[in-house]
């Protein structure tokens, strides 16, 4: 969503929390389908939300619901960094 005009050798982001509720069991043999959406964007940290789902008889099941919170992050000064405008800017339109 962000895209390629970031150096990801210098900034993005790190994985910094991470949960999942688990509604119904995920078998083998179930086709899932994951919705996700930016539900939060703060000073220096962003969280996604997910929606775990399989189709059964034209009926959307949810299986789990999960949420993960990015911080921006400096590789190079190994330090969190607010989140760049253009970041923002990108993940509403995105999420329009």
């Amino acid at each position: 969503v962000v895209g390629d005009d970031i150096d990801w050798q210098k900034e993005g982001f790190v994985l910094a929390k991470s949960t999942c509720d688990f509604k119904i069991p995920i078998l083998y043999y179930d086709k899932v389908f994951v919705y996700t959406k930016c539900s939060r964007i703060g000073n220096k940290s962003f969280e996604l939300s997910y929606v775990i789902i399989k189709e059964e008889n034209g009926n959307e099941i949810p299986l789990a619901e999960a949420s993960t919170v990015q911080v921006c992050f400096d590789y190079v000064k190994k330090t969190n960094i607010t989140v760049p405008e253009k970041w923002k800017n990108k993940i509403e339109a995105f999420e329009k």
